[in-house]
């Protein structure tokens, strides 16, 4: 089967996929912005940067567990149209707060907009085995990863050209995109839980605490929190190649060479996985190293185009291992409990990487080399994973 047949032969996953590869767009859109404003305008910098990092990713990271067990108690398809109409109206007032030059109100919305999408990514991940078949599972995870791959490049590139003309612009269009990933998704088949009250503790909180039991176990573990060694470095990676973007502007600017170089690891992210895809479990080494490799020597790039070869590299490695965790948490997790499978993985991801962004930054702002900082928590992240793995 190939992923146009996949596509075409199942017209519910076709609109999921097709929403999240239009908001996944707009989304690139308001990350280049909100970097942009934040190291330019007044009283921003680097430390501003990685708290603009940290809006985007923690927020969501805290309110994660919630919108998994949201996905797993309600209908998946009004979670995800909910989510879509929420994170648009919010994009609005981004646009107006960018149009001001008001750094805090733009992080305050965005920190909003990231707790309005916690329900978002779980209850896709939760959705996605009821509109495929299980043999085609692994097949739509590396085709969600060749989206994210070709919306990650597109919306990187053009989201440089939209912020060039200004951030309002940009985060106009983010808004946009909301609007028409809400259409599709409302036009998915009902997703209910097959049993709602299946597993259900007394309260919400106790809920999502046995659902972390699972996660814990030794089957789920290696796959559920093994994220979080490979976002590590990956935070690290991102506040190196927004300073290499500063330090060596195309010739539109460092907005352009932000998007440009985020593109490339985009593209990075999609040809990963198709290499990958029959053999990930074993190879899963290979793409630990092509990742911290990539994100923990972008700041030892000289020149433009060795900066996008460490991209590159992180892209590919990182993809590969996106696609081998999610498909093994949705294969060996129970469904009533998946969406908070899910949550939790998001969680050990997010924390991590805005952990290592943070750090780097601190760092770097108290004279330290971004060199070697990149370069120890590389290593702290392949000893991470390499321990998790193990059996």
């Amino acid at each position: 089967m190939t992923y146009l047949t996949l596509l075409r032969t199942r017209p519910a996953y076709r609109r999921l996929w097709a929403a999240e590869l239009v908001s996944q767009v707009g989304d690139w859109f308001s990350l280049v912005a909100v970097s942009v404003v934040s190291l330019s305008a007044p009283g921003g910098g680097v430390m501003v940067l990685a708290t603009a990092l940290a809006a985007h990713l923690l927020p969501q990271t805290l309110a994660a567990p919630f919108g998994g067990w949201l996905a797993d108690r309600l209908d998946k398809r009004r979670v995800l149209v909910g989510s879509a109409a929420l994170e648009g109206a919010l994009t609005v007032g981004m646009a107006f707060a960018a149009a001001a030059g008001s750094v805090l109100p733009l992080q305050l919305l965005l920190v909003l907009r990231s707790i309005a999408s916690s329900a978002r990514e779980p209850a896709a991940g939760a959705a996605l085995p009821r509109l495929v078949e299980p043999s085609e599972l692994r097949m739509a995870n590396t085709l969600g990863a060749v989206t994210w791959s070709v919306s990650f490049a597109v919306g990187m590139a053009l989201g440089g050209l939209a912020t060039t003309v200004s951030a309002t612009f940009a985060l106009a269009l983010d808004a946009v995109t909301f609007g028409v990933a809400g259409v599709l998704l409302a036009r998915l088949p009902p997703l209910l839980a097959s049993d709602p009250n299946a597993g259900r503790a007394a309260t919400p909180l106790s809920d999502i605490a046995r659902a972390f039991q699972i996660a814990w176990r030794p089957e789920l573990r290696r796959s559920v929190f093994a994220f979080a060694p490979i976002a590590l470095v990956s935070g690290a990676g991102w506040i190196a190649l927004n300073l290499a973007s500063q330090a060596q502007p195309l010739a539109a600017g460092a907005a352009t060479t932000l998007g440009a170089l985020q593109a490339i690891r985009g593209i990075g992210t999609g040809v990963g996985p198709m290499l990958l895809r029959k053999r990930a479990a074993r190879w899963g080494a290979v793409a630990a190293t092509a990742t911290a490799a990539g994100a923990g020597f972008m700041a030892w790039a000289p020149s433009f185009w060795l900066g996008a070869f460490s991209a590159f590299l992180w892209g590919a490695g990182g993809g590969a291992i996106w696609v081998l965790l999610t498909t093994e948490i949705q294969e060996a997790s129970q469904e009533q409990f998946r969406g908070r499978m899910i949550a939790f993985a998001g969680i050990a991801f997010a924390t991590s990487m805005a952990a290592g962004a943070l750090v780097t930054a601190l760092l770097y702002e108290q004279g330290f080399s971004i060199r070697a900082t990149s370069a120890s928590i590389a290593l702290l992240s392949l000893l991470g994973w390499t321990m998790l793995r193990l059996r």
